[in-house]
């Protein structure tokens, strides 16, 4: 962006924005009153104004959030803390999302954040968003300069690192370099989805990987004896059982080939709450119903006693004559 006399030449901003904050911004950029706006039009802003940050001098990242309070913390340095309900207020957000049919970043907030060897001490706050697919409730999002978090109601959590992965294909989650993090944007988005009534919260008629579960078949293409297989297309079909033979598609489909069959350690949403296999066991066992649950917790929802376990077992399969490989 180039504005000769009012925006510093090298400019770098690294918090993160969205392309619905193009328009607040732009607009107080050229001295519009954006109150006056809404006043005289009904046009509710669902961005926010980055104004601030693009004309303040310092040519590093600006912190300053024009609805921010700011504070000085323990160790000197200033943290930044955004009320979510001033928030809303000020920009004329619904609280409750249900009758939104567009992706929705809800509200802005800040994190202090601490990744031992991921983010030096100078990076340790940033503003963190949070984003919905609100039609139909697949996906929920939070993420900052850096990090992005998806949960969703089809695979299990992603989390990518963009300064080391830009295009977003490496899934870090779980991995423990990144467990603070993961875990502040975790407990975020949670936050975000009860407050507001995330469309994610409303549809979820059965439950979310809120944690990897232990046993897990990938989810992706890969070569077996058959181009271009998929765990799910073994386990729907007896006569391509026989490919759980070769020790490669054992690792990539161990739930469908039968050597993984144990409770998860983490937690999984149901509804709107986060449950354990040991809550499920001792206090739900009803709540076994929904396949996700299942998944999760196999023993605490007894599907791991059909389950073939062993190598020698596992050898049953066989290709009938006529199967094609």
């Amino acid at each position: 962006m180039s504005y000769p006399g009012r925006i510093q030449p090298g400019k770098v901003i690294k918090s993160a924005y969205s392309t619905i904050d193009f328009a607040p911004t732009i607009l107080k950029l050229a001295n519009f009153d954006l109150e006056e706006i809404r006043t005289n039009t009904g046009i509710n802003f669902h961005g926010v104004d980055g104004s601030d940050d693009i004309l303040d001098d310092n040519l590093e990242e600006s912190r300053h959030l024009s609805l921010g309070q700011e504070k000085n913390s323990t160790d000197g340095v200033d943290d930044l803390a955004i009320d979510t309900a001033q928030l809303i207020s000020e920009m004329n957000l619904p609280t409750n999302t249900s009758n939104i049919d567009t992706d929705r970043i809800t509200t802005t907030q800040i994190l202090n954040y601490s990744t031992d060897g991921i983010l030096p001490a100078k990076e340790s706050k940033d503003r963190v968003r949070y984003m919905m697919e609100a039609k139909k409730g697949k996906w929920a999002s939070a993420y900052n300069s850096r990090f992005k978090l998806i949960v969703s109601d089809r695979d299990v959590p992603w989390l990518f690192d963009r300064d080391n992965d830009p295009d977003e294909v490496i899934n870090v989650y779980g991995q423990s370099d990144y467990t603070d993090i993961q875990q502040e944007l975790l407990d975020g988005l949670l936050d975000e989805m009860r407050k507001f009534d995330f469309t994610l919260l409303e549809k979820n008629k059965n439950a979310l990987f809120w944690d990897r579960p232990v046993c897990l078949d990938s989810r992706d293409q890969f070569y077996g004896l058959m181009k271009n297989t998929l765990c799910a297309q073994i386990a729907k079909n007896p006569d391509l059982k026989y490919q759980c033979n070769e020790a490669s598609v054992q690792e990539l489909c161990p739930v469908t080939c039968g050597i993984c069959c144990k409770d998860s350690n983490g937690m999984i949403l149901i509804g709107d709450d986060l449950f354990t296999c040991k809550d499920i066991s001792i206090n739900y066992p009803k709540k076994c119903f929904a396949p996700e649950v299942k998944e999760y917790c196999p023993e605490t929802c007894g599907n791991c006693e059909n389950t073939d376990v062993t190598m020698s077992r596992m050898k049953v399969y066989k290709p009938d004559a006529g199967s094609a490989r």
